[in-house]
């Protein structure tokens, strides 16, 4: 297994024949649940093709299944592998597909602080554009009331970048604009305009 890892972290070519061979999901369950996050580390950052073969071959599921039923510290690791793959559009279709969505919003109520702020990351990612359905999917299954929970938490003003993209986001759709101005996120807003959050 330390071999392949080390085929794996040497060239990024290695990544996508090991997704084309289906070994991604075991390799994934593995070495989270062993507390190694080095592979993930590897697909982390994954150029477009890994991407694709990733969400195709089953590893979209198995870093799903870890977000579920691994530890904090795996969970934390296999969500932010999880959003680094929902910036491409491409796959979107295979998060929707895998019920990502409720998983990550299980997480990003329940999960550690690196684990909730990777999971509305992916989330961003998932409704960057203009599924309006997407987002009211969201906000029906308590995606507002975890944003909320995670800005009243966030353990820097930096963590909150994630979160203020995810609101401007799902304020795009007319009709999770009023709920949001009505759960009073119009005052969480105006505190973190001095705070250095960019977004």
């Amino acid at each position: 297994m330390d071999s392949m890892l080390g085929l794996l972290q040497e060239d990024d070519k290695n990544v996508l024949i090991a997704v084309a061979q289906g070994v991604v999901p075991v390799l994934v369950r593995k070495w989270i649940r062993q507390g190694k996050s080095l592979y993930c580390a590897s697909i982390a950052e994954p150029f477009e093709e890994n991407a694709r073969a990733i969400g195709s071959r089953g590893g979209i599921s198995s870093l799903l299944e870890i977000c579920q039923a691994g530890t904090p510290s795996s969970q934390a690791v296999a969500a932010r592998v999880l959003r680094n793959l929902s910036i491409f559009p491409e796959i979107k279709e295979n998060f929707i597909e895998e019920n990502a969505i409720s998983i990550l919003l299980s997480l990003s109520a329940s999960g550690t602080s690196f684990a909730q702020e990777n999971s509305i990351g992916c989330l961003c990612n998932l409704v960057s554009d203009d599924d309006d359905q997407l987002k009211l999917f969201i906000a029906r299954e308590g995606g507002i009331e975890s944003l909320k929970n995670f800005w009243d938490s966030a353990p820097t003003p930096r963590s909150l970048e994630v979160a203020v993209e995810l609101l401007r986001n799902l304020a795009s759709c007319p009709l999770i604009s009023e709920v949001l101005v009505s759960d009073g996120f119009v005052n969480r807003i105006v505190s973190v305009l001095n705070c250095g959050v960019l977004g």
